[in-house]
């Protein structure tokens, strides 16, 4: 028979399922003689503590377990400490294989969800990811752009100001806020800003204060985008300005090639 937890440092003694979850009883299967703490002691029981743990969801259903875990007193260092168990998370209640799951499926379900699915606080869910971010960002350096680009999103009601690689397509990086006072230090302090030579931006003009200030060898470039839909609110406003001047049938016709007007060129037939 299959062991249900399928975990090497864990055996399963009993699983008891209903509608909502699965409970789990287990044992761990490694027993230790060397104290792992001085590294010389031996080790004598000192009793043992039930204990209980999230796994990932099976059947789609959140999965508990419960194990009895060994107590030891190491005679050489006095100290005691819980049978190690591989396959247990040194931070959380859970097992190393949830906290892999959480960390994959943070990227595209919200919190509030994966708690609920893992039968977990929102919080932890969260402090998860946050512990993953923090070991990411301590491997890898994201080199900065040559072209970089500067725009906005609006999250959970206010604006962030997200930075970007213009080159590679890709987000460099996310600030809190597009406020003034969170950008100047932040390219202030911005590594290797040197190798920025072109800043492409909307026309909000705390960008343009913050790059003058801060990057003064790069060149703005507006985006394009931000250009052509005020030439095109330009055109719009003219439009309705002359038609309104207009007898009503040719004020109708003017109102049909609204979409006309905007069309390229190359595009009218």
């Amino acid at each position: 028979m299959t062991d249900f937890l399928q975990l090497r440092s864990l055996n399963t003694l009993e699983v008891v399922g209903d509608d909502e979850r699965y409970v789990v009883k287990a044992e761990g299967v490694a027993p230790v003689a060397t104290c792992p703490l001085c590294k010389v002691g031996r080790l004598h029981g000192h009793g043992s503590q039930e204990q209980s743990f999230q796994d990932t969801p099976t059947h789609g259903k959140p999965v508990v377990v419960f194990i009895q875990r060994r107590r030891y007193r190491c005679i050489s260092c006095n100290k005691t400490l819980f049978e190690p168990v591989a396959d247990l998370d040194s931070k959380r209640q859970a097992t190393a294989r949830l906290v892999r799951y959480i960390r994959k499926e943070s990227f595209t379900k919200t919190f509030a969800a994966l708690a609920r699915e893992v039968d977990l606080d929102e919080k932890t869910v969260r402090h998860v990811f946050d512990d993953f971010i923090e070991e990411f960002e301590a491997k890898v350096r994201f080199r900065t752009p040559r072209i970089l680009g500067i725009d906005e999103l609006k999250i959970i009601g206010q604006y962030r100001a997200m930075i970007t690689n213009i080159e590679r397509k890709t987000v460099f990086d996310l600030r809190p806020s597009r406020a003034k006072a969170d950008l100047l230090p932040y390219f202030r302090n911005l590594r290797d800003k040197d190798t920025i030579e072109w800043v492409a931006m909307d026309m909000y003009p705390v960008y343009k204060q913050v790059v003058r200030a801060t990057l003064p060898q790069a060149r703005i470039v507006v985006d394009r985008f931000h250009i052509q839909r005020m030439a095109n609110d330009a055109l719009e406003k003219l439009r309705k300005r002359i038609r309104k001047d207009l007898p009503a049938r040719q004020r109708l016709k003017l109102k049909d090639e609204r979409f006309l007007l905007l069309k390229r060129h190359a595009r009218r037939g």
